[in-house]
This record gives C-alpha cells, sequence and structure tokens, in this order.
C-alpha cells in the first residue's frame, strides 16, 4: 500500500480523516497496516454487534439504532463462516479462523478492534440482540449499551448477571412478558407499547428511566404519590416519557401541584445529568426549570421538580440543600 511509505505524521493525518467504515476493513487486509493503524489516536467510538439468528453484524455508531437504518455495515453469515462482506459494496474479507464458529468470529472481532483503537479515549462496545432466543448472542466483554427486540425475563436476567457494569438497556417494540425482580443497570429506556410505565419503575433500582408510549394521566399520578410516599424508586434521578404520536398530555395533568411553583429567583434554573450519564440519552439536558411545579419527600426531604408539555413528562429528583439555598 502507497500510504506505508510516508512518514508516519502524514499517516496519521489522512487515517484520521477516515471512517471509521474505512479504517476498519483496511486494518483486515494487511498485518503491517493494522500495527500501524495500532499507533494512532481515534476520536471517541461506539462499535455496535447486532445479533440475528444467521448472521450478526458490525457497525460503527450508535448501537440502539435499528439495522435497517445503518447505511453501512460488515456482515457475517453461517453460510460463509470465514470472512466478512462488506454490505455496501459486498467485498468480502477474508479470516484466518480455526472453525469459523460464531463465538470464535465474534470474539476474534472484538479484539481486533479494541487492539487496532486502543488509543481511543472513549470506546465502547454496544449489542443489538434481534434472534429469536439468546443462544445466537455471544456476551461482548467490556459491554456499555444493549437493545434487546424481545427478550423472556429468565434470560433478561442471565444478561444482567454476566453484564453487571452495563450503562444502558433498552427494551423496544416487543412488550416484556415478565419483568425481573430487579433491573440494576444505571438508565433504562424502554419503548412500552402494552403496559404502564409503572409496570417497569417497580422493578427499576437505579438511576434514570426513559419512556415512550401511550400514556394515562393516571399513572403519571400515581407515580407521583408513590414517590412521595417512599414507595420504591429510591435511587431514582431523572424519569423522562413522552407520549406516543397523536397522544397528548393535557394542560391540567400537574394542576394539583400548582401550590408549589419552582420559583427560578431562588431556586436552580436548570438540572443536569451527571457527565457519565450524557452519553446514554437521547436527551442529554440540561433542563430548564422553566414552569416547573415540585413536591418534597418527608422522609428525607428529596425535592422531585415536575414540567410537562403536550408531548412530555419530566421527573428531577434533588436534595433539597441544592433547591433551597439560603
Amino acid at each position: 500500500m502507497r500510504l506505508l511509505k510516508y512518514p508516519s505524521v502524514v499517516q496519521e493525518e489522512i487515517f484520521s480523516n477516515m471512517e471509521y467504515e474505512t479504517i476498519f476493513p483496511l486494518s483486515l487486509t494487511s498485518r503491517n497496516l493494522s500495527k500501524i493503524l495500532k499507533q494512532f489516536n481515534w476520536k471517541p467510538i461506539e462499535v455496535a454487534f447486532v445479533f440475528e439468528k444467521m448472521r450478526f453484524h458490525i457497525h460503527f455508531g450508535d448501537s440502539t439504532t435499528p439495522l435497517e437504518l445503518i447505511p453501512k455495515t460488515f456482515k457475517w453469515n453461517e453460510m460463509f463462516p470465514y470472512g466478512f462482506i462488506c454490505g455496501h459494496s459486498r467485498q468480502v474479507y477474508k479470516l484466518e479462523t480455526r472453525s469459523g464458529s460464531r463465538e470464535e468470529i465474534v470474539m476474534m472481532m472484538y479484539n481486533h478492534i479494541s487492539e487496532l483503537f486502543q488509543k481511543c479515549p472513549s470506546l465502547r462496545f454496544g449489542a443489538r440482540i434481534s434472534a429469536p432466543n439468546m443462544s445466537y448472542y455471544i456476551p461482548i466483554p467490556s459491554l456499555s449499551i444493549a437493545t434487546f427486540k424481545d427478550v423472556s425475563a429468565n434470560d433478561l436476567t442471565t444478561f444482567m448477571s454476566n453484564h453487571l457494569d452495563l450503562k444502558l438497556l433498552v427494551l423496544e417494540k416487543e412488550h416484556l412478558r415478565e419483568i425481573p425482580d430487579i433491573i440494576n443497570f444505571r438508565n433504562l429506556r424502554v419503548m412500552c407499547f402494552q403496559e404502564s410505565f409503572l409496570h417497569y419503575m417497580s422493578h427499576f433500582k437505579e438511576v434514570n428511566a426513559y419512556f415512550c408510549g401511550p400514556t394515562e394521566e393516571y399513572y403519571i399520578r400515581e407515580f407521583i404519590y408513590r414517590w412521595l410516599n417512599g414507595k420504591l424508586y429510591e435511587n431514582l434521578n431523572l424519569i423522562h416519557i413522552e407520549q406516543e404520536d397523536g397522544e397528548r398530555f393535557s394542560p391540567d395533568l400537574l394542576e394539583n401541584y400548582r401550590h408549589n411553583r419552582w420559583d427560578l429567583n431562588r431556586m436552580p434554573q436548570e438540572y443536569k445529568l451527571d457527565e457519565g450519564d450524557k452519553y446514554y440519552t437521547q436527551f442529554p439536558g440540561p433542563f430548564k426549570m422553566e414552569n416547573a411545579v415540585y413536591v418534597q419527600r418527608e422522609s428525607d426531604g428529596k425535592v422531585l421538580s415536575l414540567q410537562n408539555t403536550p408531548r412530555i413528562f419530566i421527573g428531577c429528583v434533588w436534595n433539597q440543600e441544592n433547591v433551597f439555598r439560603e
């Protein structure tokens, strides 16, 4: 490859302007080139493994995005187990492998990508499991994000025990028939079209929860009641609920709490997520407190700010010393 004849400074300038979808297949073509690429500093990146029944895909970017919306992926198929096919060009990249098994190839690619981008300041791995059962999923070390189209409670419980450091769990489209006793990942995102968000919140023990789907106003008021009475949600920082297209919250949703208006002259003007959580949400904030109201819990003094637009409800949990400043 002629690029290898240039000085390393020139090489890095050229490669740093290439897309990861170009860098990855190049690294598979030559050991010498792969060795050179490992020396460079790369921008933060998310690598997604998408598991299906007969194949899996690798792509670079948001792992929660449906596969049909990804313009370029690298596909491994059980019918051709010794290489990757680039979905855009149909070019085949052969691999040196012993058995050609799914497990061997997944781990080979995980190790290859980890080494290739070892100087990346933030390399994250995500998995999207679209297979009919978990036997088609190969555990990814250091997994940050997992997205399920359909999963059983038993499989999800096993998955949680194998991925204790997961930062975001996404459940979409299909209803989770049963829910594990404890959903203990810091961030949860659910497309809940058949059950109330409370169905999931009663099992969620962590920090930030995001829901999308038709939501009756009764359930919002029930959530506030439960929070005030110290029933569950002890670790909650943020709940964000988005109505389904066409559904709307009424302007009177929070009317019962209007006597506690958020005073921007003496209370914080915005709510900020922890820096480590911003990457794992579609709504990183900060959340402006204009037109907010609040309730305060007697047991520990914590404050829950409440806001809604026609389509969105947001609840933010504060320590009282951060709200009522002298």
